[in-house]
């Protein structure tokens, strides 16, 4: 099936089983693929990542299910009108999107891999230390 808002007739490609004009596609083996080409965008801009990690912090991850898929049916995540107050992304705050649940939890990766360098780097230097003063301890006789 191809989605397109636009008139005339669609590419085949055996490989989408939905495929949208917009570059998004469901493969034939069920992945919803997003579409996320630098050309298609605009407005780029750098964010904080201490600040992504720092909202993702205060938002509660809660285990839940749809009404309509039964109680035995169960998903884990966050509510959307949480998200929406705390990162302002998608249209409205009843739905999140799945590129930007993404782009939230890879800014705060990117932050604890930068937390997890720093902490590396002052075991290190606390092991010199360490050195140091058990040296300094053999040579003044203690």
């Amino acid at each position: 099936m191809y989605l397109t808002t636009n008139p005339g007739v669609a590419p085949y490609e055996p490989t989408k089983l939905i495929n949208t004009e917009t570059g998004a596609y469901l493969s034939a083996g069920g992945v919803w693929t997003n579409n996320s080409d630098r050309s298609r965008k605009e407005n780029i801009r750098s964010l904080s990542n201490k600040k992504m990690l720092e909202k993702l912090a205060q938002l509660d991850i809660t285990e839940w299910n749809y009404k309509v898929e039964g109680e035995n049916i169960k998903h884990i995540g966050p509510m959307a009108q949480d998200f929406y107050e705390l990162f302002g992304l998608g249209k409205d705050n009843k739905s999140i999107s799945t590129i930007d649940a993404s782009g939230v939890a890879l800014a705060a990766i990117k932050e604890l891999h930068k937390k997890t360098e720093e902490i590396d780097q002052l075991k290190e230097r606390v092991s010199e230390l360490e050195r140091v003063i058990n040296i300094l301890m053999k040579n003044s006789g203690n």
